[in-house]
């Protein structure tokens, strides 16, 4: 007798197992269901039970937990792409609303992702680039994919430039938002300021010291 039929003996109670093995040389998986066995006098003397394959279920279950493992680990490591990239990533809706953010936001413009959730992408923007930021954006709407650069407010009240690149989400052929990356380039700006004011004090030098020279 099988460990199942051992447990019904003890308890006196019916009961409901799963149990594998051999039958007729194929490895099965069985639902059972086993009951005491009485004689005329009400004596228990074994277990009587049925049972039902579930071999097929049995493996579908298996193929689904190792998907549910799969995903689990592609989500993870999605995960750690999202919060260890150097770059933000953000998606709105159709109304510049922010429904996305990456916590990278907060070593880079010093917001908590739930302090920006749900606002606004443009009262973010500098005013001054606010008109040529929303022409960018009409024209990724088109399909006119193209980096902007425009200056963000941080939480510090300092603006940081940024270069987006961004690109349109559609459902059902419908723009639904916008999806894409922003990188901080102030110190890059900086960089190309600095370089742009070295040649042109250099260029005047060159002049002051030809006039000098002719005098």
């Amino acid at each position: 007798r099988g460990h199942s039929a051992e447990i019904v003996l003890q308890s006196k109670h019916p009961g409901k197992f799963e149990e594998a093995g051999y039958v007729k040389g194929r490895f099965v998986h069985l639902d059972i269901r086993k009951a005491p066995f009485l004689d005329e006098k009400g004596r228990i003397i074994g277990t009587v039970g049925c049972g039902r394959d579930i071999t097929k279920e049995k493996a579908l279950e298996a193929e689904h937990d190792a998907l549910l493992a799969r995903v689990r680990i592609a989500a993870e490591n999605y995960r750690d792409l999202v919060e260890n990239i150097n770059d933000v990533i953000f998606s709105t809706d159709e109304n510049s609303i922010l429904t996305y953010i990456s916590p990278r936001v907060t070593s880079l413009m010093g917001y908590d992702p739930s302090e920006i959730l749900g606002k606004a992408f443009t009262q973010f923007v500098h005013p001054d680039d606010l008109p040529s930021a929303l022409g960018r954006l009409q024209e990724i709407e088109k399909g006119k994919f193209k980096p902007s650069e425009y200056r963000l407010l941080a939480k510090s009240g300092e603006y940081h430039w940024v270069r987006a690149s961004t690109q349109p989400i559609y459902l059902e052929d419908r723009f639904a938002g916008l999806k894409g990356l922003v990188t901080d380039i102030t110190e890059e700006r900086q960089l190309k300021e600095n370089l742009l004011q070295a040649r042109k004090m250099e260029a005047i030098s060159t002049l002051t010291g030809g006039i000098a020279h002719d005098y």
